[in-house]
Order: structure tokens, then C-alpha cells, then sequence
């Protein structure tokens, strides 16, 4: 393949990925008039460049559906649905035959006559429909199949991409984090030699360069998620085709950038989960009318960054979960034991989708139903570091979550100290970290392996100099316990001599000698220049799980494994206890009252210097200072006065609650106290809508 063809290969290419998300947003409102602008100026340039190249069958596929929209952005013809579909199976035909002209060198052979037949089917349909409507006759210029077609002016792009293989841009991010290193041995050695590097201003500049360069660097392997989610309405329309459904597609959050490992690594997950949405989740129209639900069922895919991850929920409408077949199913399977059953809650039962071998269809079909992938799924995406939540709406529908960071590159850690040298534990698998003197954790032992009672609740206990094998030091009540999940579902507690900090780690692949050891999932090397490994905690806990005597550990039931954790807090204004979700709490902060302001029937408080908004259930005092506990999803945030904290324990919702001064999700108990647990995406939902976020002034 020569130069001029390959730049066209990879433009085109880029341009069939820049115009998806026009696509997706022009086929839920084909009136949108700016996207089908952009669609229309791209398959221009296609039929510009390939026409060019002699590439007769993309020249001719984009000839047709350039007819097509020019009629519609011309509104002489009418946007209907059969017209969409062609436009977006032109769309993907044109990038099917760019990608074999980039393996093969050429433009396969083929027939596209039925393609452009449809395109040009809908054309006179649409011509015929509007000019019905204006009392007149139009008659279409319609191109046949290998129609030549004369010069055109290829519309000129105001951008310019280059295609570069990832594993050049992971060189280049290895290049950077030595350069870091380097560096930070260059400021060692002045110090050795009694000279401040802040002095220096050469110095200075090249520390601020390399930060914007390793920045720069991580950005580029970002890519916006409507990427990932541009094949989806033509997946949703033809499945629910084949199984006579009406389904519709609604997509929020496509501008959410993501790195593209991560990208490729949720294709599959999210392509089963609205599978099995579609096959049976999502009842036909006639039972739809019969539940009083509209005909046509509704999938919905949105995304949101929150801090350094990325949460997609999968939500449809359907029926939600059989909860009573999947309790037998995981009974039957020995998943759980039958006389445990009755102790499960709804919200437990709903995360035996993830089981290997239950399924919630009630037949196999060619498109689900055998038990096999929602285990997959979930592996999957704990493989990226994330999590999976399913939230079960009885006749109402399912929503699938998907926690996973933001890029593979860089993570969030804890770092740790053990035998003089750091550690690094991915903050996506900890839970919780505890004194070892703490009241709350008691040692045990079975057999000679380690158990750990966290209220109530036993742990396997790992020593992390032990799994090390290093000479274990510190003084034992210095000594910290971090609580991590391990296997989706189970917890374990790992004993370590001191947590230093969160770390935001740059990770480098292993040595083939520390591949070996299964212990590590990577290294890093922060700014402190002494390289750091990254522990992989499901490998050590999987190889863990059997004392020195073979006896197996003892796990806790699938009814008391973990909850959602929260904190408990005395609310300001009569003693209640509520409960705050941990996931979505940022500080605790102890304010002067001065730095707290009324305005109007609204409340903000001045932290860290920004305008935080704040919701008062009571009084505040005139003078001193006061306790607020601050909630935020990484974009909006609000501050709620407290008197005291209490505990973080694990709770699940034991009843529904209606909303009181605060929104609440629901009540729980814990020794004979009533616990009021906070809705807090409401919460920060009703606080954004009495202060609308602007560039400049109140932080929501």
C-alpha cells in the first residue's frame, strides 16, 4: 500500500470514528439539523478522496447516502426511521471496506447494489412523501451502483489526526516516568551538595515540563466514549428485530473520555449486558400494554466521570429480576446454602446474576440464556480494576453498574511500608483501613491460619511481611489493618506495618522475574523516585486461602458477606443517626461559624476556599466552630452539619423509608438503633437544582 492510500485509510477511519457520535444523536432526532450537517460534510469528503483513489465501491455506497442527506438537509425529503437505518448501514459498509483495504492493499470485490437500492428506495420514498405534502413533483439525480461520478471539492477539515500504534505511546509514557526518575535523582544529589533545587530556576521549569509532558502524554491515549457506544443503536435495532420487541436506545455521557484500553476492554461486557437485556429483560409490547407500561421498552447507557473513574450504567425498563429462580437456581448450583435463603436480601439475591451457571431466562435462545457470560462480565471488568453492581427495580427493570478507572496507566493507590521498602494496594479494591489496637478488631486463629473478627464479622488475616518473606517489624498496636475486597464478593483484611498515603501512580509493566512470583500486577515510579510494586491482592488472597495445614480459611455465608459500607453521623438538629454512603464521602471538616453564610432560605459554607453549599436540618450555633461531613459525585459536592461521627459499618436497606428532611433510601438497624440511611445522589441532585453550577461562584 502506498503512502497516499494508507493516509487516506487512517483519515477515513478517523472520521468514521469522529462521526459516530453524530450518528447516534442524529438517529434518536433526525431533525437535529447541525449533526446531520457534519454526517452530510463526511461522507462528501469520502466520496471526494475514494473517488480519487479509483475505489469505486465506497465512492459509490457514499454517492447514495450523500443523495440522501442532502435531500433531507434540503427538506425535500422526509427523515423516516427506514431512512436512518440505510444511512448508518452506509456508514458501515464504508468503514467495513476502508478496514479491508487496510489489510488487504485493495478495495474487495463485491456487490453493493441491494445497499444502495435501499438508500435510494428511501430517497424516492421521502421525495414522493414531502412533495405530496407541497402539491408537487421532484424527480432525484439517483446514481446507479458503479455510477462514475465527476470532480469534487473535498470539504477541508479544521482538525488533523495522526494514527500512532499504543505501544509506541506506552514507550513514550516509559520514557517520561524515567525522565521523572531522573530527575528526582538530579535533586538528591544537589541537596547532597547543600543546594535547595527550588532555587534553581532551570530546575523548576523542567520539573514544571515534564509534569505537562506525562499529563500530555496520559491524555493521549484518552478517547471519548461515544466511540464505544456508536455501534450500539445498530446492535439494539437488530436485535430487537430478530426477537420482535420494540425497543429504543437512549445514550447520555458520550463526551466522558476514557483510556482506549479500557474502551476495548468494556466492548464486550456492555454488548452482552444489553443483550440479555433485550432477550429477557424487556417484555413484548402486548405485555408491556397489560402491565400499563408503554409499548415500546427503553435501554438507557450513560456515563459520568466521578474523580479518576468512570461509572456506565446499563439501565432498561423491563421486569426485573426473577429473584425467587435465582435463589433456587443458586441453591441447586451450591452457590448457597438452602437453610441460609431466607437471610438474603433482595439486594444480595440480585447479585447472583454474576454466579457462573444462573441464568433469568426462562429458555435458552440463540441469543442468551445458558448461564454463561454475566460471570464472564463481571471477571472482566475486575480484571480492569472495577466493580459491578446490579440494582433491581421488581417490575420495573435492572441497572447494571460498571465501576472502572479512567485509564490503566495511572491508578490510585495506597502506599504501604514493609521491610524498609513501599508497597502500593489499588484503592479500587480497599474498603476500609483500621488500627490494629482498635476496639473493633479481634485476632483469632484456626488450624494456624490468621482470622481477623471485624464487629462480628470473620476475616481471613494476611501478614504482609509474611507474604513477602520479610522479617515482620513495628510495634504491634502501631500496626495497620486494611480491609480489601477480593473476588467480587468476599473481603479479606491484610496486616501491614503503616500506610504512608494515596499515591496517584504511573504504572510500568513488571520484569519477566516479578511476573513470575504472581504477587504483583505492576510497578511504579513515583515522584519520590524510589520504584514501587503494585500489589495484586486477588492473586495473594487466591493463593492465601489454605493454611500451612491445608485447612480451608473460614469464609464468611453468602448472607453476610459485605454490604455497602457507611458512616454513621448524629445529625445537628435532634440526635437522629443517619447514615452516609463511604463512596460518596470527600471530608470531614471541623469550620468556624464565620465561615458559614445565609442567603436567603439557603446556607454555604467557604472551604478550602470555595463556596460549598450546605444542608441545614436545625439550628447552628452562633459562635465556635462546627462539624460538617462533605458529599460530592467529583463534580457537584455539599457540605451537612453533624454533631458527632460514629462508626462505618456495613448495612443493607431493611425498609423503606419516606423521604424526611433529608432523602433517604431506606432504614437499617445495628444493636438496637435505628439507622436512617441518606440518599445521596438525591441529595446532590435537589441541591443542584436550587444552585445551578456556573463557571464562577457557589461549588455544586
Amino acid at each position: 500500500m502506498d503512502d497516499l492510500l494508507r493516509e487516506f485509510v487512517g483519515e477515513t477511519l478517523d472520521m468514521m470514528e469522529s462521526v459516530a457520535g453524530d450518528l447516534v444523536v442524529w438517529e434518536a432526532d433526525p431533525t437535529d439539523r447541525s449533526g446531520l450537517d457534519r454526517i452530510f460534510r463526511t461522507v462528501h469528503t469520502v466520496k471526494g478522496s475514494s473517488s480519487f483513489f479509483d475505489l469505486p465501491r465506497i465512492t459509490a455506497v457514499a454517492h447514495a447516502a450523500e443523495e440522501l442527506l442532502d435531500a433531507l438537509r434540503a427538506r425535500r425529503s422526509v427523515p423516516a426511521a427506514p431512512a436512518v437505518a440505510a444511512i448508518l448501514e452506509a456508514f458501515e459498509r464504508i468503514r467495513q471496506l476502508t478496514v479491508a483495504i487496510a489489510a488487504d492493499g485493495a478495495e474487495p470485490e463485491g456487490d453493493d447494489a441491494a445497499l444502495i437500492g435501499q438508500i435510494l428506495s428511501n430517497l424516492r420514498g421521502g421525495l414522493a412523501l414531502a412533495a405530496g405534502e407541497r402539491g408537487v413533483e421532484e424527480q432525484p439525480a439517483i446514481p446507479g451502483a458503479h455510477d462514475q461520478v465527476g470532480p469534487v471539492t473535498v470539504v477541508p477539515q479544521n482538525w488533523r489526526s495522526v494514527r500512532l500504534p499504543v505501544a509506541l505511546l506506552d514507550q513514550l509514557m516509559n520514557g517520561v516516568s524515567d525522565l521523572v526518575l531522573g530527575r528526582n535523582e538530579v535533586a538528591a544529589q544537589l541537596r547532597a551538595a547543600g543546594i535547595d533545587p527550588a532555587e534553581l530556576s532551570a530546575f523548576e521549569r523542567l520539573s514544571t515540563t515534564l509534569a505537562q509532558v506525562r499529563a500530555a502524554v496520559g491524555q493521549m491515549r484518552m478517547v471519548p466514549l461515544r466511540q464505544l457506544f456508536a455501534p450500539l443503536p445498530r446492535l439494539v435495532r437488530q436485535l430487537s428485530s430478530e426477537l420482535g420487541k420494540d425497543v429504543r436506545l437512549e445514550i447520555e455521557g458520550g463526551e466522558v473520555e476514557i483510556d482506549r484500553e479500557v474502551a476495548e476492554s468494556l466492548r464486550d461486557p456492555i454488548v452482552h449486558v444489553l443483550r440479555n437485556a433485550i432477550d429477557h429483560g424487556i417484555e413484548s409490547s402486548e405485555r408491556r400494554i397489560a402491565a400499563g407500561k408503554p409499548a415500546q421498552g427503553t435501554l438507557r447507557v450513560s456515563a459520568r466521570q466521578a474523580h479518576n473513574r468512570i461509572l456506565i450504567a446499563l439501565e432498561d425498563d423491563g421486569g426485573g429480576l426473577p429473584l425467587e429462580s435465582l435463589v433456587s437456581r443458586a441453591i441447586a448450583d451450591g452457590h448457597v446454602a438452602e437453610d441460609e435463603a431466607p437471610k438474603l436480601t433482595p439486594d444480595r439475591i440480585a447479585e447472583f446474576v454474576f454466579l457462573p451457571g444462573v441464568s433469568t431466562a426462562a429458555a435458552v435462545t440463540g441469543v442468551s440464556g445458558r448461564g454463561v457470560g454475566m460471570d464472564v462480565v463481571k471477571a472482566n471488568i475486575e480484571k480492569l480494576g472495577g466493580q459491578t453492581h446490579v440494582r433491581n427495580r421488581p417490575g420495573a427493570g435492572v441497572t447494571v453498574e460498571f465501576d472502572v478507572p479512567m485509564t490503566l496507566t495511572i491508578i490510585s493507590a495506597l502506599a504501604v511500608d514493609a521491610g524498609g521498602q513501599s508497597f502500593a494496594i489499588p484503592r479500587s479494591v480497599v474498603l476500609e483501613v483500621l488500627l490494629a489496637s482498635s476496639d473493633a478488631v479481634q485476632r483469632q486463629s484456626a488450624g494456624g491460619a490468621g482470622l481477623l473478627r471485624v464487629r462480628g464479622r470473620m476475616l481471613p488475616l494476611l501478614v504482609l511481611e509474611e507474604l513477602l518473606g520479610l522479617s515482620k517489624t513495628g510495634e504491634e498496636a502501631d500496626r495497620a489493618i486494611i480491609l480489601c475486597r477480593v473476588g467480587g464478593n468476599a473481603t479479606v483484611a491484610i496486616d501491614v506495618p503503616d500506610v504512608r498515603d494515596h499515591e496517584e501512580l504511573v504504572i510500568k509493566p513488571l520484569p519477566p522475574l516479578l511476573l513470575t512470583l504472581g504477587i504483583y500486577s505492576g510497578m511504579s515510579l513515583p515522584d519520590s523516585g524510589q520504584p514501587m510494586l503494585v500489589l495484586d491482592v486477588d492473586a495473594i488472597a487466591a493463593g492465601s486461602i489454605l493454611s500451612d495445614q491445608g485447612e480451608e480459611i473460614p469464609a464468611a455465608s453468602m448472607a453476610e458477606r459485605d454490604s455497602e459500607l457507611w458512616l454513621t453521623c448524629t445529625v445537628h438538629h435532634d440526635d437522629r443517626c443517619l447514615a452516609v454512603p463511604m463512596t460518596w464521602i470527600e471530608r470531614l471538616h471541623d469550620l468556624p461559624v464565620a465561615a458559614l453564610s445565609r442567603i436567603g432560605e439557603r446556607h454555604v459554607a467557604m472551604i478550602d476556599g470555595q463556596l460549598v453549599p450546605m444542608v441545614v436540618t436545625g439550628a447552628i450555633p452562633e459562635q465556635g466552630t462546627i462539624r460538617v461531613v462533605r458529599i460530592g459525585d467529583g463534580v457537584r459536592r455539599l457540605a451537612i452539619p453533624i454533631v458527632d461521627v460514629g462508626q462505618m459499618l456495613p448495612l443493607d436497606v431493611e425498609i423503606p423509608a419516606e423521604d424526611a428532611l433529608l432523602p433517604l433510601i431506606g432504614l437499617a438497624q445495628h444493636d438496637g438503633a435505628i439507622i436512617q440511611l441518606l440518599d445521596a445522589p438525591a441529595l446532590l441532585a435537589e441541591t443542584e437544582r436550587a444552585w445551578p453550577r456556573r463557571e464562577k461562584g457557589v461549588t455544586v
